[in-house]
């Protein structure tokens, strides 16, 4: 049963649900937009989620991996075997028993050998840049690759002029037959009559 007010839809046409279309900006940013929460949510969760405490070992073990052998040649102390690696790692231990934060800790050995003494880099300053700069190529890029994809998506797209669709309209309205409703007579020059 045909509602108020409806449009008839025509013989061969799908039929149509729903209020109508929906709107170009909606179907092609939604998806975007939700791969883009979910990559935030998840790298945000993953930065920032609260780590179950770990043994003592296992603290000692991480911070020793960030400090460098001040003896030798790019290991850190958790790796290393020298005398003086084995002795920072009691050292760290001991700390860790005093109650000294993970970030005390290096600060300490830092201000003892020099900033070059610990493998990663700090998060402020200049250093901090070390940090941001993969985040923000990151970001570029994707938005680059964004941009792209739209800018050849919509180059793409034919779009019907006036006078396109005017030929259209001249076309169906003057062929034989074509484009006329059962029991209409097409209008127009007959088949094979010039």
């Amino acid at each position: 049963m045909r509602q108020p007010g409806a449009q008839p839809v025509p013989a061969g046409s799908p039929a149509r649900t729903g209020p109508g279309p929906v709107p170009r900006w909606r179907s092609s940013w939604a998806p975007w937009v939700v791969i883009f929460v979910v990559l935030t949510l998840t790298l945000a969760f993953g930065a920032f989620a609260p780590r179950d405490p770990s043994t003592p070992t296992e603290q000692v073990a991480e911070i020793a991996a960030t400090v460098r052998c001040p003896t030798c040649s790019g290991e850190s102390v958790a790796v290393s075997d020298a005398d003086i690696s084995k002795q920072i790692r009691l050292d760290i231990a001991q700390r860790l028993e005093q109650g000294q934060s993970p970030e005390r800790i290096r600060a300490f050995y830092a201000e003892r050998y020099g900033d070059n003494i610990l493998l990663t880099p700090g998060a402020s300053g200049l250093a901090g840049l070390i940090w941001a700069i993969p985040a923000a190529v990151l970001v570029l890029a994707v938005g680059g690759l964004v941009f792209a994809i739209r800018q050849r998506s919509g180059a793409s797209r034919p779009h019907a002029t006036e006078q396109d669709r005017a030929l259209v309209a001249d076309a169906l309205g003057h062929s034989s037959g074509i484009g006329a409703l059962p029991g209409e007579q097409a209008t127009g020059p007959t088949p094979g009559v010039r």
